[in-house]
């Protein structure tokens, strides 16, 4: 079956998962970038992330009005288009043009708040219950039969951003079910939708989040649920703008103005509405952030506390909710003003995910009764608290005393004593001894094993440990020995590895601050594996080089300063991440006239090449990142098996896209950092297999195993990343 999907935002990001399950989602429609953020830079809607991430042609029209964009729809043969919160409206010619029609993914029971935002309405409006539809599309807004539906209750406390994320998952169970029905050749019956119950969930404005304290208090706490985290109730009490993140109605009589201030306290700020109290539990001053009462103590933190809560949230929802451990941190560090903080935090969370199997093993066992849905955050903080019992060796009493005050700190006072109670027995049982190896999901350690059989168990060992710190020096502004000596007058012991011509290796944990020169670009952080792309390349003096993935910019900020003459085109399909490769360009004093950074997407040349081809391109595909566990332990947690048959075939696009141009005589370096050899060798194989004029270049063994067409170190080895390197020359 061929499926386009059309969807913009992330409540569409899960549908699209499942679309893409068995590699038939052909195209991927989704609006425009968007200027976004202070720069206003351009910004790809998460579809188009994902899809890019799948190696899924992406097609970006203003409009499907366009009789041009629809023939080239119709040039792609769909069977059937899928539609979650596009953005666009679908003409009756484009409805028209699949085989089965249009689907669409609708977050309400239909006729129920048909239109633009559904999920707030209906908090908004005190709704007991909500949904998705599946609905075959037709010309009427939202007015199509309904296919499949899938009801869920609205918690009492649940807002719109929690909501949103439950029926965007809700949503891709109800199109899996459907797309099932389709593949087995049974197509869901449509049922009309009923003429009475019509209701219209009119697109969210700014100028209603301004709380009437006429209103009754019932209402307005409906209303900021419904607008947590967009577009934010707001109000003015005592003379003051707040923003209103949190609130509950009190049913209590008063008597007084509706506005008025009665009282304010840990429980909250109460203020008198046109029936009741509202009472306002998390609140935002202007140009501050958002204070909630019930989870701040009375009292200022004490020392070491504000670490634990915040490794305890950035845990819960690293574990419990599917988020980005690297996304999860990069807000945090920041609002922590000592550097000492900020390496503890990274400590704790690091050796939390690394011994998480051993330690959830340990508390299943302790404790009477299994934690509850709503105990993510008592877990996360018990995985904190054994990780710096275990992992890290902290003093037991600081260890301890932080983390059941942190308990308190997270509105958990009624845990404190079970925390206690639980990290006193670790300290005095210690954990379970454990296979490293039971870390991994077993259908990838299954993978893992098959493929490198003699050497798996000491991959799994070395991804369950920190890595050593690496540097890399840059040589246009120091010397390596002189950097060296510089480590060591700040009391840094470092050594050289032969194998790297500007590296040096740190065993001991140095918090990046502290590196001399840092922040004028003398040296910067990056693997021994990652430095050895620049060897491999090792374009020729002033060649012309393409960095098709650049993000986060280290290998080519290395290319650079070996090579200031290059001339170098940096890409990523991301604004935000190409802004990085910039931070590190200009750190190190590399930006300049022949440097270029430009935010498309590699697959599609057709649209950004000149025309000119390169001397050298470097392709640090996308992949598993099986091979830098130990750097992101919640590579475990969140990769599917489904996901590597994506990544391999959105490498083959890159590949096949890059190759045409290289010029004749040229070089591409395919590298990843995954250990599966579908990614590696067998990704370049099936390529040289069907690509006449490109060779393999043999790599020395200093960049690891043979393998197949290219080199692969494995996790640990020599003390580096899990890396793969293939050199390819395009015949003259």
């Amino acid at each position: 079956m061929r499926i386009v999907f059309a969807g913009t935002p992330q409540f569409a990001v899960p549908s699209l998962r499942v679309a893409a399950q068995r590699g038939e989602v052909v195209a991927v429609y989704t609006q425009p970038d968007r200027p976004a953020g202070r720069g206003r830079g351009l910004q790809a809607s998460p579809v188009k992330l994902e899809a890019v991430g799948r190696g899924i042609p992406v097609f970006q029209p203003e409009s499907l009005r366009d009789p041009a964009a629809q023939e080239q729809l119709r040039a792609l043969q769909p069977d059937l288009m899928v539609v979650v919160a596009y953005g666009l409206i679908l003409p009756k010619a484009v409805l028209a043009i699949p085989t089965h029609g249009c689907w669409n993914v609708h977050a309400s029971l239909l006729p129920r708040w048909r239109g633009a935002a559904p999920i707030q309405r209906a908090i908004q409006a005190g709704d007991a219950e909500t949904g998705v539809c599946l609905m075959q599309m037709e010309a009427g807004l939202d007015t199509g039969p309904v296919l499949l539906e899938q009801r869920t209750p609205i918690g009492e406390a649940e807002t719109g951003g929690q909501l949103h994320d439950r029926l965007a998952e809700l949503g891709a169970q109800v199109l899996a079910d459907g797309l099932g029905l389709l593949r087995a050749g049974i197509r869901p019956v449509p049922r009309p939708q009923p003429a009475e119950g019509v209701t219209y969930a009119h697109k969210l404005d700014k100028a209603e989040a301004r709380l009437d304290w006429n209103r009754p208090a019932a209402e307005l706490a409906r209303t900021v649920r419904a607008f947590n985290p967009w577009p934010v109730a707001e109000a003015r009490v005592a003379g003051e703008r707040l923003r209103i993140h949190g609130a509950i109605a009190v049913d209590q009589a008063h008597g007084a103005v509706p506005g008025t201030l009665l009282g304010a306290s840990r429980d909250g700020i109460d203020i008198a509405c046109g029936e009741g109290v509202l009472r306002l539990r998390t609140v935002q001053r202007e140009g501050g952030r958002a204070i909630t009462a019930a989870s701040r103590p009375a009292r200022p933190m004490a020392p070491g506390v504000e670490v634990r809560v915040h490794a305890a949230r950035v845990l819960d929802a690293v574990v419990h909710r599917g988020r980005s451990l690297k996304s999860e941190l990069a807000p945090v560090l920041p609002r922590l003003p000592d550097p000492r903080d900020r390496a503890l935090l990274e400590a704790v969370v690091f050796a939390a995910l690394r011994g998480r199997h051993r330690y959830e093993a340990a508390l299943r066992g302790w404790l009477a009764r299994p934690p509850g849905p709503a105990d993510g955050p008592l877990v996360a903080l018990l995985l904190a608290g054994c990780a710096q019992l275990d992992a890290l060796q902290l003093p037991a009493h600081a260890a301890l005393d932080a983390t059941v005050e942190a308990a308190r700190a997270l509105g958990r006072p009624h845990q404190a004593g079970l925390v206690n109670a639980l990290l006193r027995r670790a300290q005095r049982e210690g954990f379970p001894v454990a296979d490293p190896a039971d870390a991994w999901p077993q259908w990838l350690r299954r993978k893992v094993e098959a493929a490198w059989p003699e050497h798996a168990a000491a991959l799994f060992e070395a991804s369950a440990h920190p890595a050593p710190l690496w540097l890399r020096v840059n040589r246009r502004l120091v010397g390596g020995d002189d950097y060296r000596a510089r480590l060591e007058e700040a009391g840094i012991a470092a050594a050289v590895d032969p194998r790297l011509a500007d590296g040096l290796r740190v065993d001991a944990p140095v918090p990046v601050a502290a590196l001399p020169g840092f922040e004028e670009g003398l040296v910067a952080v990056q693997d021994g594996s990652a430095q050895q792309a620049a060897d491999a390349l090792a374009p020729e003096p002033g060649a012309r080089v393409l960095d098709a993935c650049a993000a986060p910019g280290g290998k080519a900020a290395h290319l650079l300063e070996r090579d200031p003459t290059l001339e170098l085109l940096a890409l990523d399909v991301d604004p935000r991440r190409l802004a990085r490769v910039e931070d590190t360009l200009r750190r190190g004093g590399l930006l300049g006239e022949r440097v270029q950074l430009r935010p498309v997407d590699a697959t599609t040349p057709a649209l950004w090449w000149d025309g000119f081809t390169f001397d050298a391109i470097l392709l640090d595909a996308p992949c598993s990142a099986t091979g830098v566990v130990r750097r992101q332990p919640d590579i475990l947690l969140h990769r599917r098996p489904e996901d590597i048959e994506s990544l391999v075939a959105a490498q083959a696009r890159l590949l096949d896209a890059a190759w045409p141009m290289l010029r004749p005589g040229g070089v591409l370096l395919y590298a990843t950092c995954s250990i599966l050899p579908e990614e590696n060798a067998g990704q370049v194989e099936a390529f040289l297999a069907r690509t006449p004029d490109a060779a393999a270049v043999p790599l020395p063994e200093s960049f690891g195993h043979a393998s197949g067409p290219g080199r692969q170190r494995l996790t640990g080895e020599d003390g580096m990343d899990g890396f793969f390197y293939a050199r390819l020359r395009k015949s003259e």
